[in-house]
């Protein structure tokens, strides 16, 4: 059995949707992985340095960025206890989504464990974050879902980036699915 490489990418980008119908889905199938791996990454640049409602054409999540920009900081954070999502620790995650939306291979800087401000959280474990609401719903407005574990993409496993843009938003969103799988031809 001959093993191939599986990139499959559902989106509404650039519009917004309302609902999942409006996805469109695209394939790819390749001979390996580091030629699967510089298409991935070449898929997540295109739309992460593109205009669209989702990114700010720098990389950057618009309404992660904007969230970021409001968010309440602490004249000490370190009395808040460790695990409280900091404006720091979302300054760190969205440098590090730049990053990798750029194509680079970086560790996720951020200590391991489970954050929230008591709007949204973030779960990271090594190399993966997911964001998610607060008692695993929305809370005042804000519903961020963000899962990838694209940051150091050395070692030949599954990825994905799952983006469905909802801070701040009714009844639409903006929404990114790549995964990128290794599969067996029969």
């Amino acid at each position: 059995m001959k093993k191939i490489w599986i990139l499959s990418i559902k989106t509404s980008l650039p519009n917004i949707c309302y609902n999942a119908d409006s996805l469109s889905t695209e394939l790819f199938a390749f001979e390996g992985f580091e030629i699967a791996k510089d298409f991935f990454h070449k898929k997540i640049k295109e739309f992460a340095f593109s205009k669209n409602s989702l990114f700010n054409g720098n990389g950057k999540i618009q309404r992660f960025n904007t969230y970021i920009d409001e968010m309440y900081e602490p004249e000490d954070e370190e009395d808040l206890g460790g695990d409280f999502l900091t404006k720091n620790h979302c300054i760190k995650i969205q440098e590090a989504l730049c990053s990798a939306f750029g194509g680079d291979d970086n560790d996720l800087q951020i200590e391991v464990g489970k954050y929230d401000d008591g709007m949204i959280g973030v779960d990271v474990s090594e190399n993966n974050i997911r964001f998610f609401g607060i008692y695993d719903g929305p809370i005042n407005g804000y519903d961020p879902v963000i899962h990838t574990n694209i940051f150091n993409m050395t070692d030949k496993k599954d990825y994905f980036l799952y983006i469905n843009d909802l801070f701040g938003q009714d009844e639409c969103s903006c929404e990114l699915y790549i995964d990128l799988k290794e599969a067996e031809l029969q």
